[in-house]
């Protein structure tokens, strides 16, 4: 299966025709992508409008050359093998995956924000059967390899539901593979700034942000960082739940250190800017606090992942609008 995008000669449209290719054919979908040039794996069916706008690292930039790691630093948290480096070589799946609920994302329209490689996002969406999932992010190296996983994962999941039709096996274990294979055919990444991206107001009714605000913090600011959050509350619908996982304030420190080396080092990355710690006033400890008390979120529930869970030891936050 292979799907390419159709270009729009003006920068107005919200959505662009997809062309899909199956075994049994080939036909267009329009889906919410944005103007110019975009890599990305599309739906089979019409999805909600909307538009992701020009992305932010292509794949020449030195903050996201996949090639190679020397004189590479990930600017953005836009970590390659991340999920390697958080987890190391002792677990099979991310243990967040296990705190996740299934009422938050079954029949939903879904989005992951900062999605990396989408191991996650491509996990979430066939362990839940979420309607829809959208998995954004900034490094368009890393939305090549959510691609790829995409097309392994969707073919993966045809064999998975024919062969259970044809063996005969239990009936909610067919039905288990039949939800998982709809959820794949409808999920898809996106190469964009999610900040800088225009959708439709109260078009998801989830939301998640697994380790991705200190990088929104550092480069943009309080007012990136509470532009962020205006953002998810504008997306979600009534009763929509946003899960986030902050990085806590000491891992600042060690990111600012590092952006201040890599960015006297590398000429290249001189346009690469951030913020000093001291101008930064919101601290991910009072991140709930202003979802709650200024947005008008309600916090459902803190998750704690196992101390076993080395590398993944931080707090998730789940909240709902009201």
């Amino acid at each position: 299966m292979h799907c390419t995008l159709e270009q729009a000669g003006t920068p107005e449209p919200i959505t662009k025709r997809v062309k899909v290719s199956h075994e049994e054919g080939e036909a267009s979908t329009d889906v919410p992508v944005g103007t110019g040039s975009q890599r990305f794996l599309a739906p089979s069916q019409p999805h909600e409008e909307g538009s992701i706008p020009t992305p932010r690292i292509p794949t020449d930039h030195p903050a996201a050359d996949p090639a190679s790691t020397k004189g590479r630093f990930a600017a953005f948290g836009n970590y390659h093998r991340y999920y390697g480096y958080r987890l190391g070589q002792a677990f099979e799946a991310d243990p967040r995956l296990r705190l996740m609920e299934r009422a938050w994302f079954a029949r939903k329209r879904c989005m992951d924000v900062g999605c990396n490689e989408g191991v996650l996002t491509l996990a979430l969406a066939q362990e839940y059967a979420s309607q829809s999932m959208v998995g954004v992010d900034l490094d368009a190296a890393l939305i090549k390899k959510a691609c790829t996983s995409l097309r392994a994962l969707r073919t993966a999941a045809v064999s998975r539901a024919a062969g259970a039709r044809a063996r005969g096996v239990d009936p909610a274990e067919r039905r288990a593979a039949r939800d998982a294979l709809r959820a794949l055919a409808q999920t898809w990444f996106v190469h964009a700034d999610f900040l800088d991206s225009v959708a439709t107001s109260g078009s998801l009714d989830t939301i998640t942000c697994f380790s991705v605000t200190k990088w929104v913090h550092l480069h943009r600011g309080d007012l990136g960082l509470v532009a962020l959050f205006h953002r998810f509350w504008d997306l979600l619908a009534s009763g929509g739940t946003l899960i986030l996982e902050p990085q806590p304030w000491s891992s600042y420190r060690t990111a600012h250190a590092k952006l201040k080396k890599e960015r006297s080092r590398l000429s290249d990355a001189l346009d690469i800017n951030f913020q000093p710690l001291h101008e930064l006033a919101l601290r991910p400890e009072n991140f709930d606090s202003f979802l709650c008390d200024t947005l008008g979120f309600r916090l459902l529930r803190r998750l704690e992942p196992s101390e076993a869970a080395e590398g993944f030891h931080r707090s998730i936050l789940v909240l709902r609008r009201p």
